[in-house]
């Protein structure tokens, strides 16, 4: 099992923040506008999605991304509650 949560409170490698303050700094546009930078911003999501996949060692699915623990086990519990609606 793969536990992404960790309470909240794991602190991030160095090289992750100083990633994230690079790309804070310089690629701020929304990623669903149609201007150059917000394309610049989609290309840099898609480019971090292939990398979790990669690293993951997945190539196919649906990926859905959510802001922390409690919105993922909602969404699983709802999705087997809707798969087995039927039975009662």
């Amino acid at each position: 099992m793969l536990y992404f949560d960790h309470c909240a409170s794991t602190p991030p490698y160095e090289e992750v923040i100083q990633t994230m303050m690079e790309v804070m700094k310089s690629q701020y546009a929304n990623p669903s506008s149609i201007h150059r930078a917000g394309a610049n911003a989609n290309k840099l999501i898609e480019r971090s999605r292939a990398l979790i996949k990669e690293q993951l060692q997945t190539t196919n699915g649906r990926w859905i991304f959510t802001s922390g623990g409690t919105e993922s086990n909602n969404l699983a519990i709802k999705g087997i509650a809707r798969q087995y609606r039927s039975r009662g």
